[in-house]
């Protein structure tokens, strides 16, 4: 992650002002918290069982432990061995942590239940129907959280009741912590490591090293877009899949966070030596929260974090899945996944084509102009309707290949953000005339063609949304936008920035863009923002911590495919990815953070064969025969991105990577690659068929099975390799039919 620290000028008083005061909602009700009872609880005993499982408690230890009848193995909240043998880490013994913050100085602070609840407070618990209920009473605090631990048929699923957790005094919820050390194996586990859904899939390994013990932390679903925060956050990759695991080598359990994901982050801590564990973890925001940079002096600034008063009171719910024999890997967690999926009916075949490439034309770009010594921003034509259709249909006659197209930038903003969905419309300099003609023929030939339009971004007024009144509100009721705020004189800079618009008008948005796809005969919409950002908005409660984020994009695709479009979205979000047509941009990697240790292509494991996916652009990468190899080793098409000119003067609009997308440059690439060579081959034997496994052998060479039994292997060095798969060029991939021997 690379951090850009914004230096502010000393905070105004009104702004601290309003800092103070915090959030205009009216607080929830408070209820007394009982500091009287004595602590009931059951007596150990078998909770529930069933033909694979069964539940037990253990009131000494106040923890549950979840047996396989197979094998015999144990997962527990608090580690089998380490239970066993009586370790002492208040860390690892720790069944449940919470995070709150003290209302009068501001200050967070982390509390562990093996001494806040279980010595400094009290535990009570209760059986409910296959399972127990345990209210962890943090006496010192005056908070008290329940939670629910219940058997099903090949899991247990841990609950948080939200709306019944209980703040008597200063102090208030900021986050709540599930099972820290359900998911966990000791680091001499030979072969063990955890499993981090960071971009395509990452792994850490959990064996012990000079370096000391290794942390991650990642929201789901990306940072919350409209926290305001005092520095500039980019993600090489984010978290795109509600998923944690891990593994010893002969066991596994996978996570899968099943309700609040979009409140979620993941969390892990692999190779520490004072306890012999490394553990993944999911915690749940239950407020949220704004940061902002104050200069104390010329030398130090300091971060004021506050929190929201309205606290979420949805349930958050994660579901733990043991996995052994040959499904206790990586391989078997991505089958899982993609297994409870398809169970609750989110994910389906598609049966759209699956062309073997994808590209994405560019329309307009915005760029200044002086008339008379007055500056003005107008669009400058990139690629025209006329020049698009040229394109698509030379590069079909000259391969005999369907690429599936999307249209990136012809709305009235151009590429660059303005008005809200491009407008309404196309921008005029691109030719209008000729959108239907490329409709047409793209129908005619069946080629897949998506129209993309910004639903979420928008830095202007119109189309009867106002960049005032429109936008989203941040957890401390400030505007939600995507720059930083000139704090001396309180105004925003509107040259970098673009604001988020207000979740409840996402709907209205929609409903105006397919009137407009009617009135155009649009074939295929493309959401691309939709897709991919999470956000808050503390103008509606619902909307708090990210809330709802699921259930409303589902609901807008699901409104798009029954006007009769086609949706593409790009780098998805689970929820995403499961209800579209077609996934752009996909990653290809875990984003390079240096306590990961291998990247698997995770992401791809659960959508391959059920979703045509594309990556991000070749021609655009640093190192395009590596992003080919990554590509087709994930069961993915690649993809181009093109525009008709390139001119000096559009490196004005920050999109220096144009010069490199101009189509005639590109030209003879995308056919060489589409018809002829490796890829071709593979796209011909591999492409619609899911992925059985992910193997790393030997001299930086992966295997890939796919379910239609081809394999592909890939050489992820820059260097030739030889070996007993077949000679590799630097970054060169090999499609086989047939299995090979080991």
């Amino acid at each position: 992650m690379k951090k850009r620290r914004i230096f502010t000028s000393i905070i105004s008083v009104v702004l601290f002002a309003a800092i103070l005061a915090g959030c205009n909602e009216t607080p929830q009700k408070k209820v007394q918290y009982d500091l009287k009872s004595s602590a009931v609880s059951i007596p150990s005993a078998t909770l529930a069982q069933n033909d694979k499982y069964k539940l037990d408690w253990n009131d000494e230890c106040k923890c549950v432990l979840l047996q396989s009848l197979e094998n015999g193995r144990i997962w527990s909240n608090i580690p089998y061995e380490y239970f066993t043998e009586g370790g002492s880490s208040v860390n690892v013994n720790s069944t449940l942590n919470i995070t709150v913050v003290n209302s009068g100085t501001l200050a967070w602070d982390t509390i562990r239940g093996a001494s806040a609840a279980a010595e400094d407070g009290r535990i009570f618990s209760k059986r409910i129907e296959n399972g127990i209920r345990v209210l962890y009473c943090f006496d010192n605090y005056k908070i008290s959280v329940p939670v629910e631990y219940v058997l099903r048929n090949d899991s247990v699923e841990v609950t948080v009741d939200c709306d019944s957790i209980i703040e008597g005094g200063e102090y208030l919820v900021v986050s709540v912590s599930v099972a820290p050390f359900l998911c966990a194996v000791q680091n001499a586990s030979s072969g063990g490591y955890l499993f981090i859904p960071s971009g395509s899939g990452a792994l850490m390994p959990v064996a012990e090293t000079v370096d000391g013990k290794r942390r991650y932390t990642g929201e789901v679903y990306g940072t919350d877009a409209s926290r305001r925060l005092p520095e500039i956050l980019v993600d090489e990759e984010k978290i795109r899949l509600p998923v944690f695991g891990c593994s010893d080598g002969t066991d596994a359990l996978l996570g899968i966070i099943e309700k609040g994901a979009e409140s979620a982050e993941i969390s892990a801590e692999a190779g520490n030596a004072r306890n012999g564990y490394s553990n993944v973890y999911a915690s749940f925001y239950i407020r949220g929260y704004d940061i902002f940079a104050t200069e104390y002096s010329a030398f130090k600034n300091e971060d004021l974090t506050r929190v929201s008063v309205y606290r979420s009171q949805k349930d958050v719910s994660v579901g733990f899945y043991p996995l052994s024999g040959k499904d206790a890997d990586y391989n078997g967690m991505a089958k899982r996944y993609r297994k409870y999926l398809e169970d609750r009916g989110l994910l389906k075949s598609n049966p759209s084509a699956k062309p073997s490439y994808a590209l994405t034309v560019m329309g307009g770009v915005k760029t200044t102009e002086n008339y008379v010594g007055i500056k003005k921003k107008t669009v400058k034509p990139l690629t025209t309707f006329s020049e698009t259709k040229q394109i698509v249909s030379e590069l079909y006659d000259k391969s005999g290949v369907k690429p599936v197209v999307r249209l990136l930038g012809f709305g009235n903003g151009g590429i660059n953000t303005g008005g809200i969905a491009g407008g309404f419309n196309f921008a005029s300099v691109l030719g209008v005339s000729k959108q239907t003609d490329l409709e047409k023929y793209c129908k005619s030939k069946d080629i897949l063609l998506f129209t993309d339009f910004d639903l979420i971004n928008y830095s202007e007024s119109g189309g009867g949304f106002s960049y005032s009144g429109s936008a989203a509100e941040t957890a401390l009721n400030f505007t939600a936008e995507q720059s930083p705020v000139r704090i001396p004189t309180r105004d925003y800079n509107t040259d970098l920035s673009y604001r988020l618009l207000r979740r409840g008008l996402i709907g209205d948005v929609l409903e105006k863009v397919l009137k407009f796809a009617k009135e155009k005969d649009i074939s295929g919409l493309s959401f691309s923002s939709l897709g991919k950002t999470a956000y808050s908005d503390y103008r509606d409660n619902k909307y708090a911590v990210k809330g709802n984020t699921e259930k409303d994009v589902k609901s807008f695709i699901e409104r798009t495919h029954k006007s009769k479009h086609k949706v593409a979205v790009s780098e998805a979000n689970a929820y995403a990815a499961c209800a579209a047509d077609v996934i752009y941009d996909v990653p290809l990697s875990n984003g390079g953070n240096f306590v990961f240790s291998q990247s698997i292509p995770f992401y791809q494991m659960v959508f391959c064969g059920f979703k045509p996916m594309y990556s991000s652009a070749k021609n655009l990468s640093a190192e395009p025969k590596k992003q080919l190899m990554l590509t087709a080793s994930a069961g993915c098409g690649i993809s181009f991105a093109l525009i008709g000119e390139y001119k000096t003067e559009y490196s004005e609009t920050a999109t220096g990577n144009l010069y490199g997308a101009v189509y005639s440059d590109n030209r003879a690439d995308i056919l060489d690659t589409s018809k002829n060579g490796d890829y071709a081959e593979y796209a011909e034997n591999v492409l619609g068929n899911s992925i059985e496994s992910y193997e790393f052998l030997d001299k930086n060479i992966t295997r890939t099975t796919f379910s239609n039994g081809a394999q592909v292997y890939a050489n992820h060095s820059d260097k030739k390799q030889s070996t007993a798969y077949g000679e590799f060029l630097p970054y060169g991939i090999k499609t086989m039919v047939k299995e090979v021997p080991n």
